[in-house]
């Protein structure tokens, strides 16, 4: 097959004059990936854009702090963490692996690249 490039698992990404470092979350338009491994400034290096990863997430003592297994997940940029609210958020860009009781700080998202 020639029109194949690679399985997309993982996608090149540049980074910002910044850098990037390994597990950072990178947003594009409607979607977010991880940053495998370290990048320099303005570098490029390879984001994963498929897989459960365990993502900062919205947490405190309220019932909406919480989610079921399967909620949609919304990446929040102004907070950089993952919320299951679709209002003026990145998404959706996954789903919730597992339940997450409310106040955890992170949940484990399947990315649906």
């Amino acid at each position: 097959m020639t029109t194949f490039k690679y399985r997309g698992k993982r996608l090149p990404y540049t980074a910002g004059t910044g850098g990037a470092s390994s597990g950072d979350v990178v947003a594009f338009d409607s979607k977010i990936a991880i940053v495998v491994a370290d990048i320099a400034a303005s570098g490029t290096g390879e984001v994963e854009v498929e897989g459960v990863h365990s993502v900062a997430a919205l947490n405190g003592t309220g019932s909406a702090n919480a989610f079921v297994q399967g909620d949609d997940l919304y990446w929040d940029t102004s907070e950089s963490e993952l919320t299951n609210v679709a209002s003026s958020n990145v998404g959706p860009i996954g789903y919730a692996a597992e339940a997450k009781a409310a106040a955890t700080t992170t949940v484990n998202v399947k990315l649906t690249g």
